[in-house]
Parts: structure tokens; sequence; C-alpha cells
């Protein structure tokens, strides 16, 4: 999934991908509410389209909305969730 470039290195070792899935995952890393972006080239995340509300937490905190997140030492893409104040990136796809 990672791109081929941009991705940081992590003990000298390179953190690029081959894009042997063609989905040319960038590290855009994450960001807050504020819009302050930090670790651009070691992480990024991108939204999917769950969300969930968890008893009475979303009444006072908000909706959770669940993400793929990628790091620069790993080829692995992990699951998570967070509130959508949260910045991630979104993959846009033309039909």
């Amino acid at each position: 999934m990672k791109a081929t470039s941009g991705w940081n290195n992590y003990e000298e070792t390179s953190g690029n991908g081959t894009d042997a899935l063609g989905f040319l995952a960038l590290p855009g890393s994450t960001g807050d509410s504020a819009g302050t972006f930090i670790g651009v080239g070691n992480h990024g995340c991108w939204w999917g389209s769950s969300e969930d509300c968890f008893f009475d937490y979303c009444k006072e905190y908000g909706v959770i909305a669940y993400y793929r997140g990628m790091m620069h030492y790993s080829e692995f893409a992990l699951y998570y969730g967070d509130y959508k104040s949260y910045l991630c990136s979104v993959r846009c796809l033309q039909d």
C-alpha cells in the first residue's frame, strides 16, 4: 500500500513501500482540531466510512470514526478509532 517514495527512513532502512496494491499511500501525518500536523513523512492515516457511538460518550465527546494508519517503520496498515476532530487524509475515487 505504501508509495515507493516519500516515507522517512527508520534505523537506516527505507520506509518506502512497493505500492503493490496501487493505493499509493503517502505519509501525510495526522493533525488535531487546531490544524496542527505532526510527523509528516513518518506516518499517515486515511478515514474509513464506519463510525460508532459508545454509550453516553458520544453525547458528551462526539462520535468515534474509524481509519487505517501506517508508520514509516512498518509494512502493516492498522485499524484505529478516534474522534472526528482528529485529522486524517481522505482517499477519493472517481467512478
